[in-house]
């Protein structure tokens, strides 16, 4: 579950507002994040993670759908970590200080 705040947070810090986690996949016309081994992971990427070092992560778009997953925790916290730099603008500079777009917000 700290994968999913952290995707959360990261993207309350870039649109202002916070978006809902669920555990099953989107029915409607939205976007899904799928993080981890899931089902939509398995049925709609299925790529096995066997080729990758012990904290590889894949990232895959489907459709509207994006498909972070990784080996363990660890890499999948790693691969959240990437895509909220390259395509969010966000970095965690330490534990309590994280650049959003070159601003820089500090967690009191």
């Amino acid at each position: 579950m700290y994968a999913a705040n952290l995707l959360q947070s990261n993207l309350k810090n870039v649109l202002g507002h916070t978006l809902p986690i669920s555990h099953t996949a989107n029915e409607g016309n939205g976007i899904s994040v799928s993080l981890g081994d899931t089902e939509m992971y398995q049925e709609n990427v299925g790529e096995r993670l066997s080729n990758l070092n012990e904290d590889g992560f894949v990232i895959r778009r489907v459709g509207k759908n994006i498909y972070i997953n990784g080996e363990n925790e660890y890499a999948l916290i790693n691969g959240i970590n990437y895509f909220s730099e390259k395509y969010l603008g966000v970095k965690h500079l330490t534990i309590d200080c994280t650049s959003i777009l070159n601003q820089y917000l500090e967690n009191n």
